[in-house]
């Protein structure tokens, strides 16, 4: 996570043979639908109090090219979620 990057999301893509301007506008778009469903949809209680925090952060992160883990220190280990 520490070195984890827009640069480094969109480089994966294109060693997987992706043009590298469609990829940067995939990873651009994500953060920024993952960011708005983090604050408009309301988490299971198992993670509630970790989003839309950690997410939002993160994905604020990948837009304004910084490492995904700047500044926000180790994600916490959470439980499994029941998914059934």
């Amino acid at each position: 996570m520490r070195t984890i990057d827009a640069d480094a999301l969109v480089h994966k893509a294109g060693s997987w043979g992706l043009d590298v301007t469609v990829a940067r506008d995939v990873v651009m778009r994500t953060a920024e639908e993952t960011q708005a469903a983090a604050t408009a949809l309301e988490p299971d209680e198992s993670i509630a109090d970790h989003l839309p925090g950690y997410v939002t952060q993160a994905c604020e992160a990948l837009r304004n090219g910084r490492p995904v883990s700047l500044g926000l220190g180790e994600f916490p280990l959470l439980g499994p979620i029941d998914v059934t």
